[in-house]
């Protein structure tokens, strides 16, 4: 099973932010995706956002992530966006994704460390890499993954958030609230917990 929680503080309006998300379970699997448009301030990234939002949602069960990211490219091409897309399978917690572009993921595991994973260079629209690196790994019960936008520090210590707790909606509301940065801040938290536990 997944909780999740997504939390999202625009720099000024939410109709002007470029910042936004997919989630999707399908059978097995909980698809996931956080976007993020150059700039702020403009509806016109508010518009890019939903465009490249609704061309994710209609790919959500495939995992061609090369194919995805190449529409995406196509769509925006000369503005810029960074995007992640990934999903979990439900039943083993692992995992697989992929990013152009500055979308921060970390791992938070059962000891509450914290483990920032691997994301790819370039901006869809603008310059994508001829080949796409597809990353995977596996969670354990009761650990998370939390994705962000570079509105919210790159280099935090998520463990203080999660010692004295384990509510997704509150963890993430208070990771945002306390250490975004002066831009559109957006962050999903994921957490794998095994049914029955």
């Amino acid at each position: 099973m997944i909780d999740y929680n997504v939390k999202h503080i625009p720099l000024i309006t939410f109709q002007t932010s470029g910042d936004s998300f997919v989630i999707k379970e399908i059978e097995d699997k909980f698809y996931f995706s956080v976007i993020d448009i150059a700039g702020h301030g403009t509806s016109k990234c508010f518009f890019n956002a939903k465009k490249i939002k609704k061309i994710i949602e209609s790919s959500i069960g495939n995992t061609d992530f090369f194919k995805i990211f190449k529409k995406l490219h196509n769509e925006l091409f000369g503005d810029g966006a960074v995007v992640l897309i990934g999903y979990i399978n439900i039943r083993t917690g692992e995992y697989e994704y992929s990013s152009i572009g500055n979308i921060s993921i970390k791992k938070i595991l059962i000891n509450k460390n914290t483990v920032k994973l691997k994301t790819q260079e370039g901006m869809i629209g603008i310059n994508i890499p001829n080949n796409i690196e597809i990353f995977n790994g596996r969670l354990e019960d009761k650990e998370y993954l939390f994705v962000h936008t570079d509105g919210v520090k790159s280099n935090i210590n998520l463990s203080k958030y999660f010692i004295y707790n384990s509510d997704v909606n509150k963890i993430s509301r208070i990771i945002i609230e306390n250490e975004r940065n002066v831009d559109d801040a957006l962050g999903l938290l994921l957490r794998y917990r095994i049914e029955n536990r």
